[in-house]
């Protein structure tokens, strides 16, 4: 008898059936790692990207760009375009809290493409936009992704937050304002 062929056979069976029990315990364990975070509510803290700092002004070029500036002392300033999915997932939250945005009035700086939808048309309340096709008011601004909103206080920056984390764009806009000089 030749039983060559068959231990050959039983060998192959068990090597795969070890890399198939690896493969599911490690893939046990990125999903133990991952609900332990997310049960924890910490993420890996990445840097903020250099942006203006809070508290200056809005360059002479964004300046340039309004004809005036909002009248209400706080309001929000977007660097957004309509294909970012981050973009997304933030005007849907903004639609959802569209109550927030009634004192403060927001202003889109929108890098989209001429052929692209704007991303005013996925808000369902009015918004002031201002197109940036070129990248010349992010440039001015030091915004290198987006979604990128700054709470503005006056012509003033006075506080940031970077991508569709709607509720810490809340708080930031509920916190008092300094008075601008």
């Amino acid at each position: 008898m030749d039983w060559g062929g068959n231990v050959t056979q039983a060998m192959l069976i068990l090597i795969a059936a070890t890399a198939l029990l690896v493969s599911f315990a490690s893939l046990l364990v990125a999903v133990g790692t991952a609900r332990r975070v997310i049960k924890r509510g910490t993420l890996p803290a990445f840097p903020m990207p250099v942006t203006l700092p809070s508290g200056v002004r809005l360059p002479e070029t964004v300046m340039d760009a309004f004809e005036t500036l909002p009248s209400e002392r706080q309001w929000l300033l977007v660097a957004a375009t309509s294909t970012c999915p981050a973009c997304k997932g933030l005007a849907e939250s903004m639609n959802q809290n569209r109550s927030a945005f009634e004192n403060a009035p927001v202003v889109i700086v929108d890098g989209g493409k001429a052929e692209d939808a704007k991303f005013e048309q996925m808000l369902d309340f009015p918004v002031r936009t201002m197109g940036d096709e070129s990248g010349e008011l992010r440039r001015s601004l030091k915004v290198n992704i987006v979604p990128h909103s700054f709470v503005m206080n006056g012509d003033r920056i006075e506080d940031q937050s970077l991508g569709d984390d709607i509720a810490s764009l809340l708080t930031k806009m509920r916190q008092p304002t300094v008075a601008s000089s």
